[in-house]
């Protein structure tokens, strides 16, 4: 009877290990990323910011459109879908091409993200995220 106790728990334990690791590998990866824009309504402005912390469009008048690229990369062995959102003050000016993207396993891709300052936007610094959600497909 105590040899059956042990290889149930024993079992049982062994389960709970394998569920936990089955759960962790099917988990969804989320990677949030800062996005910023300076507005300066001067005329003729227009600046860079090459930071790879952050998702910056630089300096923009009012009005103005930026486009950056951002590089997603699918490290693993199978397909991943990759939805985003957009959080903060810019997240209504900013605007990807696609609803998601899928990614190969292996495989790396460049997506345009463009930011469009709505006219009459007052100077400064103004900030928000982009939030990646990479899902084993």
């Amino acid at each position: 009877m105590r040899k059956l106790v042990v290889v149930l728990i024993f079992f049982l334990l062994a389960a709970t290990i394998v569920s936990h690791i089955m759960l962790t590998e099917n988990a969804p990866t989320k990677i949030t990323i800062p996005m910023r824009v300076n507005v300066d309504n001067k005329p003729g402005t227009v600046g860079f910011d090459t930071g790879t912390e952050l998702l910056t469009f630089g300096r923009l008048g009012s009005g103005s459109t930026s486009k950056r690229t951002l590089k997603i990369e699918n490290n693993e062995n199978y397909p991943q879908k990759v939805t985003y959102s957009f959080s903060g003050e810019i997240a209504p000016w900013v605007n990807l091409l696609a609803e998601y993207y899928l990614l190969d396993p292996q495989t790396k891709m460049e997506v345009p993200v463009t930011l469009t300052v709505p006219l009459n936007t007052s100077p400064g610094n103004h900030t928000g995220e982009i939030t990646l959600l990479f899902k084993k497909e």
